[in-house]
């Protein structure tokens, strides 16, 4: 009996570990080889899909600012790319060839030289680095993950996280580097010094936006003692990092303007976090304009001015023109030979300028304005002899609240409703 249980429990022990193997061997229908294969197959497919092409958001290196191509791959194994970027002033196309390859996976390439392209991996460029390093980017790309609009690559040599998102049917090539420039302007100015990272309860300062690398302090860090670099790309959206920065347990990368283009919100998965503005308009209104050589000047473009305030001011022009000069602009800004404040009237080269002084006051939400009936000798002929000026420095002068005309990222055009009549209002652009 006891051979006999030790015979069937053998017996029933072979069976199972052949049923694994069974198991085992059907997890794969092919061989790895067929199934890349097959994966090559897929994205060369996806590729060709996208009738209007990719856009590329690129970055040669983590540790360097993104650069944008626009890429279309047609079947006979030619990619027409384009860029308009730091190194390439004017929007530009070339062609070269490109084929996905097999390897341990699928890898796309560029295999002939595309000069707008391969500047950014080609060692001798002498960019970057200088000689033998260049930009250090690549050209050979592994293809990670994909969706019918989505394509995640790495970069073969740097391991940087390269995108491909589907361009739409009907853009117009040359005027998506239009959109990305004007993304720009609305986000970033040299004017406005920083704009401030909130993730959960972290605060960060993010400074130097314009030269698209962020230098990133702690809130709390008011000597900046630990500042770390992130560099990122605009988007037609917002703005992506090169790498996600970790706040915490946290991780932010992606951030998409708000539909009141007021501030970026993280579009990541999970994450509660996003960028803003100066907090206090008056703060930094009055911060701005003590910066010597900064001049917010009265906007003369369409609604710039209110009816009254804009008959003033087209007095003043005739008046200019009457003598021969064109006026330039006027403006509020800071005198730091005498410490007060000054609107400034001057012709479009600056030969024939004039001050006329003021006092300035700040109370709760509001500005007060006090014309001082003092002049240089230029504002003082202006004000007593060309039309409209005394008219016009009179709605300059009062008591003004102030809100935001543009983007609160951007705050560089504000405007001035007066506090006692609301009928006299002017927008003035931070210069």
């Amino acid at each position: 009996m006891k051979k006999n249980t030790i015979f069937y429990l053998s017996i029933g022990f072979i069976l199972f570990l052949s049923s694994c193997v069974r198991t085992e061997e059907n997890l794969f229908d092919e061989s790895a080889a067929i199934r890349i294969n097959h994966a090559v197959s897929d994205s060369k497919e996806l590729l060709l899909s996208a009738t209007n092409g990719w856009v590329m958001e690129y970055f040669p290196t983590n540790e360097q600012t993104g650069v944008t191509f626009l890429v279309k791959f047609d079947a006979n194994g030619m990619a027409t790319i384009a860029t308009k970027n730091e190194y390439v002033t004017a929007y530009r196309e070339d062609v070269g060839e490109w084929e996905v390859i097999p390897e341990s996976g699928p890898v796309l390439t560029f295999n002939t030289y595309i000069p707008i392209f391969h500047l950014y991996s080609d060692p001798s460029s002498g960019l970057g680095k200088g000689l033998g390093l260049g930009l250090e980017g690549d050209y050979e790309f592994i293809v990670m993950n994909s969706t019918n609009d989505l394509i995640q690559l790495k970069g073969k040599k740097r391991g940087t996280d390269i995108i491909l998102h589907r361009l739409a049917e009907n853009q117009n090539w040359k005027d998506y580097f239009t959109i990305l420039e004007d993304m720009e302007t609305l986000l970033f100015n040299k004017n406005v010094p920083a704009l401030t990272l909130l993730v959960n309860d972290s605060t960060y300062i993010l400074k130097e936006g314009t030269s698209h690398i962020f230098k990133l302090t702690s809130e709390s860090d008011v000597y900046e003692e630990n500042i770390e670099e992130l560099p990122f790309i605009i988007t037609e959206k917002g703005l992506r990092l090169a790498k996600p920065y970790k706040s915490g347990e946290v991780e932010v990368q992606t951030f998409k303007l708000s539909d009141d283009k007021n501030n970026l919100i993280c579009t990541d998965e999970g994450v509660d976090a996003k960028i803003v503005g100066p907090k206090d308009l008056l703060n930094f209104y009055t911060e701005s304009i003590d910066q010597r050589g900064l001049r917010w000047t009265l906007s003369t473009v369409e609604n710039g001015l209110s009816p009254l305030v804009k008959a003033a001011y087209d007095r003043v022009v005739q008046a200019f023109e009457a003598k021969k000069i064109t006026l330039g602009q006027v403006s509020y800004t800071y005198s730091g030979r005498n410490s007060t404040h000054v609107v400034y009237l001057a012709d479009n080269k600056g030969a024939n300028a004039g001050n006329i002084f003021f006092n300035r006051e700040i109370s709760a939400e509001k500005i007060n304005y006090i014309f001082t009936d003092k002049f240089d000798n230029n504002g003082r002929t202006f004000y007593n002899s060309y039309d409209g000026v005394s008219d016009l420095v009179g709605f300059l002068s009062g008591s003004f609240k102030i809100d935001y005309a543009s983007s609160q990222l951007n705050p560089t055009l504000v405007k001035f409703t007066s506090v006692s009549n609301p009928d006299i209002w002017f927008r003035l652009d931070l210069k």
